[in-house]
């Protein structure tokens, strides 16, 4: 029997640890299959590449990549699983878990023309699963049951702030796609000349946006960076107690996100494109979402 002295919330499982978890695996499966586009039967067994030769082109780029990746799942995996597993049972759930999964996506790569299914990517996958797995498992309970994170949680969160706090992580994460505008994710525009086209079989092409002036770039650079900042600080912000420390959140959401962006293009580029985010437009809407934001 639970001793009586223990709060009914220490007993419990994480809701938001278990939201992340199945967020981050649903990540992992549009950024494993992307664009989701193309399939087709080469005849080949999809788990063919289990047994298949060491491959011929291997990157210390991609290899870091598969293993970054993974990283964060078996932390959430391990954090999902708490109070039922702890400690080695919880660590070995999450990489089986975390090698699971990269084994079916590795198997659903042999449909997609632009993948290639690997069995060293599988390795390097689970491997970092087990990683993030051994870094957080011995603080589970520290971070869910007691200790100052748990109480910060309660402190400056609302109780049923999980579902949002989960999207905000899922913002965050993506920032480590080093792509050309910050916090610039799809596409709309295009898309939406072909939708109306279509729709109104009108044979339209989408815009060719060769004749911008420098001014329209920094314009829209700081409408993508600005407008992005302020949704999601201000998705953040609705989230918190009335007493939470609002202004220094949004600094700290501003720093991780520019500090993951800055870690991407310094491992998918060099060192000295750590900061290639940083165009006169990303700085203009940095400082309309954070003026937004407060």
């Amino acid at each position: 029997m639970p001793n009586p002295k223990t709060k009914s919330w220490q007993r419990h499982a994480s809701p938001l640890a278990r939201q992340a978890c199945i967020a981050y695996a649903a990540l992992l499966v549009i950024a494993s299959l992307y664009p989701l586009a193309g399939w087709r039967d080469a005849g080949v067994s999809p788990w063919a590449y289990l047994t298949a030769p060491w491959p011929r082109w291997l990157t210390g780029f991609d290899m870091v990549t598969n293993v970054m990746a993974y990283v964060p799942f078996g932390v959430v995996a391990v954090l999902a699983v708490h109070p039922a597993l702890r400690g080695a049972a919880a660590v070995v759930v999450a990489t089986v878990l975390g090698a699971l999964l990269s084994g079916g996506l590795e198997a659903l790569q042999t449909y997609l023309p632009n993948r290639i299914a690997s069995n060293v990517d599988l390795g390097l996958n689970a491997a970092g699963t087990l990683l993030g797995a051994l870094l957080v498992a011995p603080f589970a309970s520290a971070l869910l049951d007691r200790g100052p994170m748990r109480d910060l949680r309660r402190r400056w969160f609302e109780r049923d702030a999980s579902r949002g706090l989960v999207l905000v992580g899922l913002w965050l994460a993506a920032q480590l796609a080093p792509l050309p505008i910050l916090f610039g994710f799809g596409e709309i525009v295009t898309p939406a000349f072909e939708l109306y086209a279509e729709l109104t079989s009108t044979p339209m092409d989408p815009p060719v946006w060769i004749d911008f002036t420098p001014e329209d770039v920094v314009a829209n650079e700081a409408l993508i960076a600005g407008g992005g900042l302020a949704g999601v600080a201000l998705l953040m912000l609705e989230l918190t107690r009335p007493n939470a420390p609002r202004f220094r959140l949004v600094l700290g959401l501003v720093a991780l996100a520019v500090g993951a962006r800055s870690l991407a293009s310094a491992i998918a580029l060099s060192a000295e494109d750590a900061l290639n985010w940083a165009t006169p437009g990303a700085k203009l809407g940095l400082a309309i979402g954070l003026a937004l934001a407060l």
